[in-house]
C-alpha cells in the first residue's frame, strides 16, 4: 500500500510545474490521511469516510491532472461533499438509534385521575427531541441534499463529472431519512407520547 503522500513526492518529481499544486491537495487531505491502495490506484480513506476516490481519474501522472488548478479544485470539491454527507449520516444513524429504542412513556400515566401538569412534565423532553429532529431533518435536507443537486446542476453545465462516492453519498443519505420519516411515523409510542403532551396542554 501506498501512502498519498509518497504518490505525490513521486508526482512532483515528476512534474516540477505541478509541485505547487499538488502540496494544496496534501494540506486539503491531511486530515483524513488517505491512501493510495490497489492496481487501480483508488484513495482509501482510514478515517471511516467508507469511500474511495479513483485516484487516476482525478490525480494520475498520465493525466496531467495536477496541472489544472480546476480540476485539482473539483477533486477537492468532491471530497469536502463526501466528508460533508458522511457527517450527515453518522448523525443520522444516532436519530435512527433513538427512534427505534423509544419506549413509550405516556404508559405509565394514571387515565383515570390524569394529572395533566405532570404528564406534560415528563414528556417535556421527549418533545424537545422532536423538535430536534425536525430541525435536523430540514437542515440535513438543504445541506446535504439539496445543495448537493444545485451542485450536480452546475457541474453539469460545466461538462465536469462527479465522483461516483460524491453520489453514493447522496444516495446514503437520502436513505437514511427515509427511515427516520418511516420510524417516526410508525413508533405506536411516541405517537402516543405526543398525543399525550397535546392532550395535557389541551386541559390545561
Amino acid at each position: 500500500m501506498q501512502t498519498l503522500e509518497l504518490k505525490l513526492e513521486e508526482y512532483k518529481r515528476d512534474h516540477p510545474d505541478g509541485a505547487a499544486n499538488s502540496g494544496l491537495l496534501t494540506r486539503e487531505l491531511a486530515v483524513c490521511q488517505p491512501q493510495v491502495q490497489g492496481a487501480s490506484n483508488a484513495l482509501f480513506f482510514p478515517c471511516g469516510a467508507s469511500q474511495d476516490f479513483v485516484f487516476d481519474r482525478h490525480l494520475s501522472r498520465r493525466d496531467g491532472i495536477l496541472d489544472d488548478a480546476e480540476n485539482l479544485s473539483q477533486v477537492v470539491e468532491d471530497f469536502d461533499a463526501v466528508m460533508l454527507i458522511e457527517r450527515w449520516v453518522g448523525k443520522a444513524d444516532g436519530w435512527i438509534h433513538w427512534l427505534y429504542t423509544y419506549r413509550s412513556i405516556a404508559k405509565t400515566f394514571s387515565q383515570s385521575n390524569p394529572d395533566y401538569a405532570s404528564h406534560i412534565n415528563m414528556l417535556k423532553s421527549t418533545v424537545h427531541k422532536l423538535k430536534e429532529l425536525h430541525t435536523f431533518v430540514l437542515s440535513c435536507l438543504q445541506d446535504a441534499v439539496v445543495k448537493q443537486f444545485q451542485a450536480l446542476l452546475e457541474q453539469k453545465n460545466k461538462d465536469q463529472a462527479w465522483n461516483e462516492e460524491r453520489l453514493w453519498a447522496i444516495i446514503k443519505i437520502l436513505d437514511k431519512l427515509f427511515v427516520i420519516d418511516v420510524l417516526k411515523d410508525m413508533k405506536p409510542s411516541l405517537n402516543n407520547d405526543y398525543s399525550s403532551w397535546r392532550r395535557g396542554l389541551q386541559a390545561l
